[in-house]
């Protein structure tokens, strides 16, 4: 938001001022403006580069994330194809990043501690995936609150920059006794950044969080997917080893 400000400032130094001046417009009216008005633009500013960063965060983990799970999916097929739960386990916990080799560790485990202790085995897989599944969708959603709180409270909040600029006006007004245009053209573009930049903050913060919201569930809705068939392979493997006995 900071980066779209100077912009702005700059395309006032390329464009000459109404009055003939030289003067930088936007460093004017940033430089008469009340401490309130910028106390609400640093805000606003804040928030959106925080979303913008975390987006940045999400994206590199969602990178690691799935080349990990992709990887990991392709060497483990053929060993829960064969029955080797032991051996997937072990291969599922060589990957640190992925989530698709955390849910099929976790579930093996449960299921190969389950028959040691001659319990449920395959009803321990089917919760420990399921809290897997859960762990993972919690980490995916991990930031997203702070995009949708960007994206639903910076045109409020630049809203009120715009009530503040406008106080101003009126303020200015009254002192003077006139409302010209050289009065009131502070406050009013005073009013009109803070909109402005609760709008830049606001309008990317949506997006992000929509897409990776989206992402999450896409993502959940496959790892309990690849768990259920982690389950259904123990049941299997239970299965047979009651036949065999």
């Amino acid at each position: 938001m900071l980066s779209a400000l100077f912009m702005m400032m700059q395309a006032a130094d390329a464009v000459p001022a109404a009055t003939g001046g030289d003067e930088n417009l936007i460093a004017e009216i940033l430089s008469h403006s009340s401490w309130p008005a910028l106390a609400i633009m640093a805000i606003v500013s804040v928030m959106g580069i925080a979303s913008i960063a975390f987006a940045i965060e999400r994206l590199i983990y969602y990178s690691r994330a799935d080349g990990e799970s992709q990887e990991f999916a392709v060497k483990v097929r053929p060993l829960l194809d064969a029955g080797k739960l032991e051996e997937a386990a072990a291969t599922a916990k060589k990957y640190t990043r992925g989530h698709l080799p955390r849910v099929v560790a976790r579930g093996i485990e449960a299921f190969l501690s389950g028959q040691q202790k001659n319990s449920e085995a395959v009803e321990l897989a089917n919760r420990a995936v399921e809290r897997e599944v859960a762990a993972c969708s919690d980490e995916m959603r991990r930031f997203l609150p702070i995009m949708g709180t960007t994206g639903s409270t910076s045109p409020f909040i630049g809203l009120l920059g715009t009530v503040v600029g406008i106080i101003v006006t009126f303020q200015d007004i009254k002192k003077k006794g006139a409302g010209s245009l050289d009065v009131v053209s502070g406050g009013i573009s005073e009013a009109l950044i803070a909109t402005a930049i609760g709008l830049l903050a606001a309008i990317p913060a949506v997006m992000l969080y929509n897409y990776f919201a989206g992402r999450a569930d896409k993502l959940s809705g496959a790892l309990a997917a690849a768990g259920a068939e982690v389950v259904d392979t123990c049941q299997l493997q239970r299965g047979g080893h009651s036949a065999h006995g």
